[in-house]
């Protein structure tokens, strides 16, 4: 079977170093691919295509600049708890939101466990500069496996792959080159302390100083941290990276100290194909081992904290499979019995939908006929609320007339514009014409302030006469005229005393 490469990367400015590495049957990795290049122009093509092809994995080392840790104790929480107040913790300790900062974190063992308390490591880092970070290899595709700065990357290694390490309760493991200088102060539980290492601002004019202070800045850090509430016992200081500088510094503090040191070959762990160690190498190899395992600390989003330990995993997978396997039968029978009741639930659920349907059906019939009902009653008792009151108006034009006039004839019609009328013809009489005259002008001034009628126009006859009466003369005034019935006369009609239809 092919072995997977892996791959990881580390950016020192605007410049990145990429390894690629395979297992080997003697638990050694060799390094296939090493390639180093400025962001601006990018991988080359091979190594873009290698990175990016489905499953690869690919690890990150973070500038350890840009990420603080801290040690410290919470009360002893359920884990999603614990999760969230050491998300608080930060947010707290920073003066900034939880959602500004990607935090990774561990739970440490006391060797005497202490009921109330738990002790926490934790990296984290502000989500705007690994964004940053990620954003400089974007386009290189892949899908990112890990992400932890530089002292994390040799911590984890240690763990894994450091000779003697189960010998000891407690080491300082020292990272020296020319790039780079840095220790961290751990033990089996986890990593408690991490501390910079003076850079050698001579370049190398004044090894033996450089070396010195490096030794002193160990012995320092040593006192530091058994000063932490957490008192390690130190058992070895254990030194690795450039080998001749490592090696002057192992025997310097053999000398000077009294913690044992010794040498971590890391020739031990790579090999190359030209048979040359380069020490700008190490990091991003190690990177790239710890991106194809799995568990430790990582800042990639979504894996925030620790896992379990590998015992504890071990015997949950274990539960799980036994109790997978005893469920197994009962599932199958549930499931049996639970497909025969919901079959039995759905018939009989089909048939009380049908008969609903049914009874929605008719109840719709019988709510349409009775709204057809209730519309026509409505309409009539609407129109029956407003008539004319053509009694009223013929008494109010009986009251308009003067005694001297006659109405010959009355009648009640409709216009030319479908509106009602009153076609009159009469006769006013007098013994003087006068008398006769005066008498229809009066009726036509009160048919014109009439509130219920208005002449229509001029009279369609208007004669003037004579005629023998008795012994003499007497006058009179023919007339036909029209008046229209003014549209206030519509007069309310008190409701009828008994309803059209009872309601139930």
């Amino acid at each position: 079977m092919r072995k997977k490469t892996a791959y990881g990367i580390q950016t020192r400015g605007d410049r990145y170093t990429a390894v690629g590495l395979v297992p080997e049957d003697d638990g050694r990795w060799r390094i296939t691919t090493r390639e180093t290049g400025t962001h601006a122009a990018g991988p080359g093509l091979d190594l873009r295509r290698a990175i990016g092809s489905k499953g690869t994995p690919l690890g990150l080392v973070l500038n350890r600049k840009t990420v603080r840790n801290a040690l410290t104790s919470f009360p002893r929480l359920k884990r999603k708890e614990l999760d969230k107040a050491v998300h608080g913790w930060v947010a707290r300790e920073e003066g900034t939101p939880v959602a500004d900062w990607q935090v990774a974190w561990t739970e440490l063992q006391r060797p005497e466990p202490d009921p109330e308390n738990t002790d926490v490591f934790l990296l984290y880092c502000p989500k705007w500069e690994l964004q940053a970070f990620q954003q400089r290899i974007a386009g290189w595709g892949g899908q990112i496996s890990r992400i932890i700065p530089e002292f994390t990357v040799l911590d984890q290694m240690y763990r894994q792959y450091g000779s003697g390490r189960h010998d000891l309760q407690g080491w300082n493991l020292v990272y020296v080159t020319a790039q780079e200088q840095f220790l961290c102060v751990a033990n089996h539980e986890g990593m408690i302390l991490t501390r910079e290492l003076p850079a050698d601002l001579n370049e190398g004019g004044n090894r033996q100083e450089h070396i010195e202070r490096l030794a002193t800045e160990v012995d320092r850090s040593l006192f530091f941290a058994r000063q932490t509430e957490y008192n390690p016992r130190i058992d070895r200081v254990v030194v690795c990276g450039e080998a001749g500088l490592a090696a002057d510094l192992v025997a310097l503090l053999n000398r000077d100290t009294s913690v044992p040191a010794e040498l971590w070959d890391l020739n031990t762990l790579f090999t190359m194909p030209e048979g040359e160690w380069d020490e700008t190498l190490i990091l991003p190899a190690m990177a790239a081992v710890l991106a194809s395992g799995k568990g430790g600390l990582n800042l990639q989003a979504g894996t925030g904290t620790g896992l379990l330990p590998p015992v504890l995993r071990r015997r949950l997978a274990l539960a799980a499979v036994t109790a997978a396997w005893t469920l197994v039968p009962l599932l199958t029978v549930g499931g049996l019995v639970t497909s025969r009741i919901q079959d039995h639930y759905l018939d009989a659920a089909q048939v009380r939908m049908q008969e609903a349907l049914v009874r929605a059906e008719e109840a719709k019939q019988v709510y349409q006929a009775e709204k057809l009902l209730e519309d026509k009653e409505n309409h009539i008792r609407q129109a029956a609320r407003f008539q004319r009151d053509y009694a009223g108006v013929l008494l109010h034009l009986a009251s308009l007339t003067p005694d001297e006039i006659v109405f010959k004839d009355l009648r009640l019609g409709d216009g030319t514009d479908g509106e009602p009328r009153i076609y009159l013809t009469g006769e006013s009489t007098s013994n003087l014409v006068e008398d006769a005259q005066q008498a229809f002008i009066a009726f036509q001034g009160a048919l014109g302030g009439s509130p219920l009628l208005t002449p229509e126009g001029e009279p369609r006859k208007l004669v003037i006469s004579a005629e023998r009466q008795g012994g003499g003369m007497r006058k009179k005034v023919e007339f036909s005229m029209e008046c229209g019935i003014r549209q206030g006369t519509a007069v309310p009609v008190e409701e009828p005393a008994v309803a059209l239809r009872e309601e139930n």
